[in-house]
């Protein structure tokens, strides 16, 4: 990097970040923190304290009779997954949550009006199926968040 962050970065560890990834079933960060375990044990270089303890639990799960894949997190996820951010499917549930028209995908039998899944299907061209499966998704946290805010304002109107 010829721009001098070279020099600002070197020294600082990415080891903290993958066992946090890690641990949460990242397995590209199990697989490379792995590697970067026996680089540095085949170099002879002692293992940073949290690397040291990664490895000793996983080798302590190993001991206690558990396998290799389940002791270090090894197994890849099951499923695809999702092709959509976070930050979609809640633009989506919000979306339906805050739509005028009923909850659900049907068309009234007048057919003037749509259900609030088959809006934001056609906007963000996405099946109604999964405009509802984000919608439920995030359903408590939105609730929620209403009722911060109503929470919020009361205590505003009261001083």
């Amino acid at each position: 990097m010829a721009d001098g962050t070279e020099s600002l970065l070197k020294g600082i560890s990415n080891i903290p970040f993958l066992i946090l990834q890690a641990e949460d079933g990242d397995y590209p960060s199990v697989k490379q923190l792995l590697h970067e375990t026996s680089a540095l044990l085949n170099e002879g270089t002692p293992l940073p304290p949290d690397l040291a303890n990664w490895i000793g639990r996983g080798l302590k799960n190993l001991a206690e009779g558990g396998n290799e894949k389940s002791a270090f997190g090894l197994r890849k996820p099951r499923g695809k997954p999702s092709a959509y951010s976070e930050e979609f499917e809640r633009l989506v549930a919000d979306s339906i949550h805050y739509s005028k028209l009923g909850r659900h995908k049907g068309i009234s039998k007048d057919g003037a009006n749509q259900g609030a899944y088959i809006e934001a299907a056609g906007f963000f061209g996405i099946a109604e199926n999964t405009a509802e499966k984000f919608y439920k998704k995030h359903l408590e946290s939105i609730l929620m968040e209403e009722q911060i805010r109503q929470e919020n304002a009361n205590e505003e109107s009261n001083y």
